[in-house]
């Protein structure tokens, strides 16, 4: 992503879920800690994440269309559409911070590449933001009866395993939920596409 050029198109930031003309997406701001499974609970809540997700008015109206193309019975849970930098530097940096903690012999070098595999460096540049930054970018899942259906990992898992194309190797579907997971990223991937 640093590597594209933005213009800002001046499109406006909306919120989406309850009380907003997109009440029918779902949401769970999973960085203030509203998400029950949320990792970012009690200690972990980013002080300054907001409750309420906002999103660039297209992307809005693809979250609605592509919910339309679910079956019956699933909508799309958005966890997190724009971040400031601010939080987008606080998730850097507690990833980071786990990672030396798991890996205490790897050079700073690798730490902060392994961590870009998983969270945007935060970004203050206006010509090159962070993606979530832009309101461009959403975090999404989709639920059925108010659960999460199964994707292989919880949100935010940060390994191998929640790269989008991991369940396409059939090395790695060992079992029936590894298949569901395989089956509902493709879902997902489709109804977003």
């Amino acid at each position: 992503w640093q590597s594209i050029p933005l213009l800002d198109n001046n499109e406006p930031l909306i919120a989406i879920g309850r009380g907003t003309d997109y009440e029918d997406i779902v949401t769970s701001a999973v960085y203030a800690g509203e998400h029950l499974h949320s990792p970012y609970r009690d200690d972990n809540v980013i002080d300054v994440a907001d409750a309420i997700i906002y999103v660039r008015c297209s992307v809005a109206d693809r979250l609605k269309k592509a919910q339309s193309l679910l079956p019956t019975g699933m909508k799309l849970i958005v966890f997190d559409g724009y971040r400031s930098v601010e939080v987008q530097r606080a998730l850097f940096d507690q990833f980071l911070d786990e990672l030396r903690i798991i890996k205490p012999d790897w050079s700073e070098a690798q730490l902060v590449e392994e961590t870009e595999h998983y969270v945007a460096l935060p970004s203050t540049d206006v010509s090159c933001p962070s993606p979530h930054s832009t309101g461009g970018a959403v975090d999404v899942a989709i639920i059925q009866d108010n659960r999460m259906i199964e994707f292989g990992t919880p949100f935010d898992h940060g390994s191998e395993r929640s790269a989008l194309r991991y369940f396409e190797d059939e090395t790695h579907v060992l079992n029936k939920a590894d298949e569901l997971a395989s089956e509902h990223r493709r879902l997902l991937s489709h109804v977003m596409h």
